[in-house]
């Protein structure tokens, strides 16, 4: 089994998304192939919000710099779940994508939160 480094961003400090999104996509496919993970019920929820902000200073200048702006927040999502014997898994994957009116950009952020409990070998350490 070979182990992949990643670097962090040193300008940011965070873990690229691709290398987050591979981790995490390999460590749930392992997860649902370990025996029992077939007879659990599995619950797929998927969701979207809308949103619209407006901020009297969004890049917080000093007084007399201040710029408004609306923004438009949509952000789609999926929840799994699934609940069995030899497995408990959670997982929820939502994206934030902000569209800004007056300067006309477009910016994203992904959030990731999962949590898995699996008896690989059954009766093992029990």
């Amino acid at each position: 089994m070979a182990a992949t480094i990643t670097r962090l961003n040193a300008s940011r400090g965070r873990l690229p998304v691709t290398s987050v999104a591979t981790v995490s996509a390999l460590a749930s496919l392992l997860l649902l192939a370990a025996p029992g993970a077939g007879a659990a019920q599995w619950t797929f929820t998927p969701s979207v919000g809308l949103a619209e902000i407006y901020s009297d200073n969004l890049r917080l200048t000093p007084r007399g710099t201040e710029r408004s702006e609306f923004i438009t927040q949509v952000t789609p999502g999926l929840a799994i779940a699934g609940d069995g014997p030899r497995l408990k898994f959670k997982a929820n994957y939502k994206m934030q994508n902000f569209a800004y009116a007056r300067q006309g950009g477009f910016s994203s952020n992904h959030q990731f939160i999962g949590n898995a409990d699996a008896e690989l070998v059954d009766q093992l350490f029990f």
